[in-house]
């Protein structure tokens, strides 16, 4: 019976009831870290180690048998558009007329069809769905290990005069390596499922019309564990000095200098049966069922940048110079070059003014920035897939073949090769910044008040942009120029990206590699004020300090453009989609802490402002507000008072003076301190830490755009309310 003919109660399983919506997540860490003084100032040892190992336990819903198994020459992406297609010989199939008979064979324009060719003159049922309920959920078991180690040197270079006394300097090395193995179990391994549907052995043939009908040996050999292995490296090494040059009637000019060389390693490696394309079973967007789109990435480069920095002071508030109490102006620019796609070079310029006093101050920055495209963007190699597209350019008027008019070119369902993975012909992203703001301390006025406001402009241009063969066929044909005779649409944005067949005009190919096209303008504004009120002021006892902090964002506006050619878009105050989250137009937090010595307690309030949902009718996503808290205390156990110690003195000096003989041997004095032992010396200087996370627990608002657990997970949490408690001790 189709699908379409059963009761709406009947087509659609509840998935999201068996999978858990928190991952359970182990992780171990050990940290170290040490500085050491050797020559005063002027030379210090520094380092620190860390190790963590986590363990991921997750659970994704049942394996979906789609797409099809079953390929020949004329159906070289499926025999079936939906579901798998069932061979008539299966000792478990209830149809014994088949819906389509195989001539075999391969496109042999797609030679890696060969694999799933269907036998000459096989009969099939088409369009079976089956979900692997019996085989149970798709498991992803994820260990990591990460470990990072840095080491360097640091000091003062004043030994060499007074010049030098403001000059300081750093060299480092770093060493940070991420390992990690992946473990998929419950996805299907197509060889074997090709199989068992053609046995006609009903002891190892694969039954897909039922629950709970397939033997556990058969079920094991169809459903399989895979692995990925995965590796990140980076080694970095550098040298950085900072200091006064000289200095100006208005004070000392600053500046700072600095190099470093890193190199970047990284690998992603599957197993054989996922390189080669033969598994099925994970659930993507667009409801797509198979086995992650994964090819490999293998990967290095070197990269050496240069930088600095130099402030200069115009005026100084000794001048006593009106509206110019003080005015710095700074400038700095890196470099870097890539041995893999070449250099790169950005300045940065800055001013900083106090017109009245240090009350108000005025302040901007306008920045040229860049990032490279990553190991994984420009290395992951490419490899080609079949998927179905909903092509939006339509059969012509008058069709020269005699097509239906107002049919799509290509036939609904119909799977083309699709083009993925990595580009290493990227350019990096470049970004053109500027702020300007303001921070007043009314001190005269209201003492401890501080309020900021700053409104930032940032122009991404040259984004790099993954997007999958539905979304540049719509691209293209909205900014087509025209059309030919059978209705495939001429120029636009990405033709170079898509292959047509010359005479019917269905798409074959689409180049979905990732690519530089997009340009993303944000506008906001940055607020924040904090108030510190110390009891002491009222002249009575001091009953503690209270700190007042609010900070929040306003999103005046986020702006793509997916190509220069095309219009602008505003995607502010909306849900984008599950892999880009939303856009809130208004957040902010506020916090009130009290502190008493070594007790301090606290309370934060969080708020993210209603959006729109990416839904059809458009819905409204509501407001989120949760409340945390905090209380510490900190125990400080008076400092006992140092008495004599006989015996443990270095210098001769401290020894007891005896009259009698001067040779006579007698116990120091030592002046070393020693805390007391026992419970208060473990007592002192520790830490107990209680606090609650979204005290009234609060549930995300629903978003009916992301389909997988119905909120949005880049804002927004479902773990609800939460205890803590932690314990420190300074030693």
């Amino acid at each position: 019976m189709p699908q379409d003919s059963l009761p709406r109660s009947k087509q659609l399983f509840n998935f999201a009831a068996l999978t858990p919506a928190m991952v359970p997540v182990d992780r171990e860490y050990l940290y170290g870290s040490l500085d050491r003084k050797i020559l005063g100032q002027y030379l210090e040892f520094f380092g620190d180690f860390k190790y963590v190992r986590g363990f991921w336990d997750g659970a994704l819903s049942p394996a979906r048998f789609t797409p099809d198994v079953f390929t020949d020459a004329t159906q070289p992406f499926g025999i079936s558009s939906e579901g798998i297609s069932v061979p008539i010989q299966n000792p478990f199939n209830p149809f014994i007329v088949p819906d389509y008979t195989s001539p075999g064979g391969f496109d042999p324009k797609l030679p890696e069809t060969k694999v799933s060719a269907a036998p000459p003159g096989t009969g099939f049922t088409t369009g079976v769905h089956y979900a692997g309920l019996e085989a149970g959920l798709v498991t992803d078991k994820i260990t990591t290990n990460n470990l990072e180690f840095t080491a360097g040197l640091r000091g003062n270079l004043g030994e060499f005069g007074d010049y030098f006394k403001t000059w300081d300097w750093e060299s480092g090395f770093r060493y940070s390596e991420d390992d990690r193995t992946e473990r998929l179990g419950g996805i299907v391994n197509t060889n074997a499922l090709r199989a068992a549907l053609l046995d006609t052995n009903p002891a190892t043939a694969f039954n897909p019309f039922g629950i709970n009908r397939n033997s556990p040996a058969v079920i094991d050999k169809v459903f399989v564990t895979t692995h990925r292995f995965g590796k990140a490296l980076l080694i970095l090494e550098d040298l950085k000095l900072n200091g006064d040059l000289w200095n100006v009637p208005a004070g000392p000019i600053g500046f700072a200098i600095g190099g470093e060389h890193r190199t970047e390693h990284a690998t992603d490696q599957p197993d054989p049966l996922t390189a080669s394309g033969q598994t099925i079973g994970l659930l993507l967007p667009r409801q797509i069922a198979r086995a992650p789109d994964f090819v490999p990435t293998n990967g290095s480069r070197d990269v050496w940048s240069v930088y600095w920095e130099v402030r200069v002071p115009i005026t100084s508030p000794v001048w006593n110079c009106p509206g110019l109490h003080s005015l710095e102006l700074g400038y700095q620019e890196r470099y870097d070059n890539y041995s893999d796609f070449g250099s790169t070079e950005k300045p940065k310029f800055l001013f900083r003014w106090q017109p009245i006093d240090s009350s108000l101050t005025l302040r901007g920055t306008y920045s040229e920035a860049y990032h490279a495209p990553t190991i994984y963007e420009l290395y992951t190699s490419q490899a080609q897939r079949a998927v179905p597209v909903f092509d939006p350019a339509t059969v012509p008027p008058g069709d020269p073949l005699g097509r239906t008019p107002g049919t799509p070119l290509t036939p609904p369902g119909t799977g083309i090769k699709e083009t993925v993975g990595g580009n290493p012909n990227l350019q990096p992203e470049t970004a053109y910044e500027w702020t300007y703001g303001i921070v007043w301390s009314p001190a005269k006025l209201i003492k401890g008040l501080t309020l900021s406001a700053d409104f930032y402009h940032i122009d991404l241009r040259n984004a790099i942009v993954d997007r999958d063969a539905n979304n540049i066929l719509d691209i293209n044909f909205g900014s087509s120029t025209g059309t030919l005779p059978n209705g495939a649409p001429t120029g636009g944005i990405h033709s170079d990206l898509i292959q047509r067949d010359p005479v019917t005009g269905a798409v074959l190919n689409v180049n979905a590699v990732l690519q530089n096209a997009n340009r993303i303008i944000t506008e906001g504004l940055d607020y924040g004020a904090s108030y510190q009120l110390d009891t002491s002021i009222f002249g009575h006892d001091n009953f503690g300090t209270f700190t007042f902090i609010f900070n929040g964002n306003y999103l005046a506006r986020y702006v793509r453009q997916p190509e220069p050619e095309s219009r602008r878009l505003n995607f502010d105050n909306r849900f984008l989609g599950p892999r880009l989250g939303s856009l809130p137009q208004n957040r902010w937090y506020a916090s009130l802490f009290y502190d008493l010595g070594g007790f301090d307690a606290g309370a934060t309030v969080h708020f993210i402002g209603q959006m729109s949902d990416n839904s059809d009718p458009v819905r409204k996503i509501r407001e989120w507000t949760t409340l945390d808290l905090v209380v510490n205390y900190t125990f400080c156990l008076p400092q006992p008072v140092t008495e004599p110690v006989p015996g443990y003195a270095r210098d001769r000096r401290n020894n007891t003076e005896m009259k009698e003989r001067e040779d006579k041997d007698v116990m120091p004095v030592s002046t070393a301190g020693y805390n007391s032992g026992g419970w208060r010396a473990w007592l002192n200087n520790t830490t107990i830490t209680v606090g609650m996370n979204n005290v009234f627990d609060q549930d995300p608002p629903f978003v009916s755009g992301y389909l997988e657990n119905g909120y949005d997970e880049w804002t927004a949490n479902i773990r609800g309310r939460i205890w803590y408690a932690a314990l420190k001790k300074r030693f």
